[in-house]
């Protein structure tokens, strides 16, 4: 699938929305970059946000968890197979970068075994997506996309779990927060010598609202293809989310010495 195709549904938020909350949106949703004249980037970047603002594994799960529920009116094996299908053109339509390869495959095995009723393990499916993932990419290697992407999975996966052995204060989100972070910190610090001391906290406050503006997102994107006043009711829900969002990116931004760059 073209490019292009990506375009016509951030067309439709970009419509839908006002700046900057469509370019954040369109940047959560799909991937898109922050336009520089908004000077949103280095703010994102101190406060250690910008990873919401690139296609990740759960913009893969909250696509495939839409489709399934489309889908969920035809045979269990019918439904998995066209949802895998349409991830696979949406991987293709918006590049084949690691943390999208690796939620793919993830998504397909995880799929696959509740269709033929077998067990899918987490950390098996994430060695299987970076054994794959590198017959296909070898210089992925020494990519630092693929390391953040692989570490945080792999965070979550051994401490993010509600199973994992964690003090009761440790809430779902803050537990996943900090999963994530354990491996990508280290990471981040040793390839781009920066470090946001208030990451932890920002991404706590954040976090909650991430996988629902996806789905606004996606549902404005689609629905404004059928007619733009479908997408009133989403883009009033979204631009207040993300107008709370601006405000802890600010307010985080205003702590003294919170950034650290060697």
């Amino acid at each position: 699938m073209p490019q292009f195709s990506i375009d016509i549904f951030t067309n439709v938020i970009n419509i839908s929305l006002a700046e900057p909350y469509a370019a954040l949106l369109n940047g959560i949703t799909f991937g898109k970059d922050i336009p520089p004249y908004l000077n949103l980037y280095q703010k994102f970047q101190r406060t250690g946000l910008l990873h919401i603002m690139v296609l990740s594994g759960s913009n893969i799960a909250m696509l495939g968890a839409m489709l399934e529920a489309v889908f969920g009116f035809v045979h269990k094996k019918i439904a998995v197979i066209l949802t895998i299908c349409f991830i696979l053109v949406f991987a293709v339509s918006v590049g084949f970068e690691p943390p999208i390869v690796r939620a793919v495959i993830m998504g397909a095995i995880s799929l696959l075994a509740v269709v033929y009723e077998r067990k899918a393990t987490s950390i098996y499916s994430l060695v299987i997506a970076g054994f794959v993932s590198l017959i296909f990419w070898p210089k992925w290697i020494t990519s630092v996309s693929f390391m953040l992407s692989y570490g945080a999975t792999l965070g979550i996966i051994l401490f993010g779990s509600s199973n994992s052995k964690s003090p009761w204060w440790l809430t779902s989100e803050l537990r996943l927060s900090l999963a994530a972070q354990l491996f990508t910190t280290p990471i981040i610090f040793l390839y781009f010598k920066q470090l946001s001391l208030v990451s932890p906290l920002t991404n706590i406050l954040v976090s909650f609202i991430v996988g629902p503006l996806m789905f606004l997102g996606l549902c404005i994107a689609i629905l404004g293809l059928i007619h733009p006043a479908l997408t009133i009711p989403f883009a009033i829900i979204a631009t207040g989310m993300l107008k709370y969002l601006l405000f802890i990116v600010n307010l985080s931004d205003l702590v003294p010495y919170s950034f650290i760059s060697i």
